[in-house]
């Protein structure tokens, strides 16, 4: 694959990945429960991107050559991952998906798709996203920039959510994130 069509192919999934808010949008009544680790979280997002492209047009400790280009190629099959581990996990949620922490007391766990295996298939996908992109750019200090600020960041929403999916389910929700691993499967 020459580095035109991958770039071309990298534009489309980052496409596909910001149309996920017209696709997927949240309800309009949405709670303010959760807004601040949203808002960390698309920070953690923006700040590893534009590390990453500082980075690149720096060409700082670039991985370059064959090992670049396969870089290049590994991230992008990641990316499509990513981002369709995304849509299939927004879609299995239905009305439930929110960008804020909403939940109802009567709200049923989804136990099918990654849901299956996973408890947050959707920050597995961002993670997966945004470290696919500083891949792409080939800098050293911009992957492990990302994989440190997200995983900090999506811990953060991770332990918020979770208590108040707690708070709100109960025993229900406890006995259900028992049976699911984290984020990556068979691993945490």
């Amino acid at each position: 694959m020459t580095d035109t069509l991958k770039i071309l192919v990298f534009v489309i999934l980052t496409g596909l990945w910001l149309s996920e808010f017209i696709f997927f949008s949240s309800p309009k009544k949405e709670s303010l429960a959760g807004k601040k680790s949203f808002y960390l979280v698309l920070a953690g997002i923006l700040v590893s991107i534009l590390f990453s492209i500082i980075m690149f047009l720096t060409e700082t400790a670039l991985i370059t050559g064959r090992n670049g280009a396969l870089l290049r190629g590994v991230s992008l099959v990641l990316y499509a991952f990513g981002v369709f581990l995304r849509y299939w996990s927004s879609r299995l949620l239905g009305e439930d998906f929110s960008r804020s922490i909403a939940v109802r007391r009567d709200q049923d766990l989804v136990s099918r798709g990654p849901y299956r295996v996973l408890r947050h298939p959707l920050y597995t996908a961002l993670m997966i996203m945004v470290v696919s992109v500083s891949l792409f750019l080939q800098s050293i200090p911009g992957i492990v920039f990302a994989l440190v600020v997200m995983t900090a960041v999506l811990g953060v929403r991770i332990k918020e959510e979770e208590r108040i999916m707690e708070e709100h389910l109960g025993e229900r929700y406890i006995r259900w994130k028992e049976k699911r691993q984290l984020l990556i499967p068979f691993v945490i």
